[in-house]
Parts: C-alpha cells; structure tokens; sequence
C-alpha cells in the first residue's frame, strides 16, 4: 500500500492514529498493512464509543451510573419539553458525536434558550453538581493493562486513584473485547458518586503530560511493558 510503502522509504516502524478519524481508519483495515500498526478498538466498538448517545446507552444496558438524558430533534422541541418543566433546570445540551467539547452549553433557565443550536439531534442531560474527572485505560483484548485518572487543578492537573471507576471501566472493556486506548469523561459528586458521560476510544490531548509523569501508553502498548502506576494520588 501507500502508507506501507511511505513507512518503508522513511524507517517508519509502527503506525500510530492520532485523532478519531485515524483510529476509525486503522479500524476499518486491521490486517491491510505490513508495518505494524498502534493497536485500535474494533469498528463497531469504535462506532458505539465514539457517539455520545449510543455510549450512554451502552452504559445504561452495562448498569453503569449516567446522568438522566434525552434526545431532540430540534431545538424547539427541546424548548418546548423545558416550558412544560419536563426538563428541569439546569441541564447540558451536546451534540452525538463532535470531539473537544463544541456545541456544549449549560442551560441554566428560559434566558439560556433564546436564540438557536445549528445541530441536530440535541442531547439533553442532567447537570451533575462536581468535578470532571478523566480517565484513560490501555487495554488488551478486553483486559486492562494500565490506567490513568486526574481531576483539573487550579493551573493544571491533579492526578487521582479511583478504584469504582476502574471497576465499572472494566465491565466496559470486557464487554468489547476492547483494545488499545480509552478514555471516559466522568462527573463526580461531593460524595463520591460517579456518572459517566462520554467515551474517547483514541489517543487524547494530554499524553504529552503523562508521559512526563511516567505513564507512557504508547511505549507500554508496542513493547508490553507495564505502563506503571504513575504520581501518587492528589499530585
């Protein structure tokens, strides 16, 4: 192939996916290749993870704690479910399936749905009083061989351990037969409790810093060396 023959000429010896796009490639053509290749969920794993909604309902057959949700076609649906208190204040309203956070507004009361959203269907969520908190797991053949979790600090990242997350996270991965890298985005309560809210089965914006903290996910994939426990909890 192409690709094949580009990671010949320039000594490429592995290829990695770096986006979404990429990673649903490799996907698609998982024996297509001579160069080995960062390994990747399945298409149809892929698919499921990537959507916003079918993630949600994924963790709703698996029993996983999510925030209550509904779909709307458009926008005056969604504002009229909200004049009849259907929908109760405040709550997020996101797209199925754009990446790094566009289209997502917090809908505090009426003067929040003046105006209009350019997309369709709309999700509609619940708000979870909290904290965000990230997770990341690599995984092989629906084990996970390492983890990662960090909330958002003042002036960056703090690193955390959450054995629930881990636990539900590995119903998620066993059910798939997952591998490669996933992440969830998570919100987590004063007490404690959890609600997932969406999936990324790719390579995301902060590996650079993980990999300054010891957490290597490409390094422990290609090589099947374990990716370590990282900074200890609160770092």
């Amino acid at each position: 192939s192409t690709i094949d023959s580009y990671a010949k000429d320039h000594q490429i010896s592995c290829i990695l996916p770096t986006c979404g796009h990429t990673t649903r490639f490799l996907a698609a053509y998982p024996d297509s290749f001579e160069t080995p290749c960062f390994p990747v969920p399945a298409g149809q794993a892929f698919d499921l993870l990537n959507n916003k909604l079918t993630f949600h309902q994924l963790c709703r057959d698996l029993d996983l704690p999510v925030p209550g949700t509904r779909i709307f076609e458009t926008w005056s649906e969604l504002r009229a479910a909200a004049s009849t208190a259907s929908l109760i204040y405040p709550f997020i309203v996101k797209p199925t399936n754009p990446d790094g956070g566009w289209g997502v507004r917090r809908i505090n009361g009426p003067e929040d749905l003046l105006g209009r959203i350019d997309y369709s269907p709309i999700l509609a969520q619940d708000f979870i009083p909290g904290r965000d908190l990230c997770v990341f797991y690599l995984c092989e053949r629906g084990e996970i061989t390492g983890q990662v979790a960090y909330t958002f600090a003042r002036h960056g990242i703090r690193f955390v351990r959450r054995p629930n997350v881990d636990a539900f996270s590995r119903v998620v991965a066993a059910h798939l037969k997952l591998d490669g890298v996933i992440g969830f985005d998570l919100r987590e309560r004063a007490d404690g409790q959890v609600f997932f809210i969406e999936s990324n089965p790719r390579f995301w914006f902060r590996m650079d810093v993980m990999t300054l903290a010891g957490l290597d996910f490409i390094r422990a994939a290609l090589t099947k060396e374990a990716l370590g426990k990282g900074p200890p909890d609160g770092l």
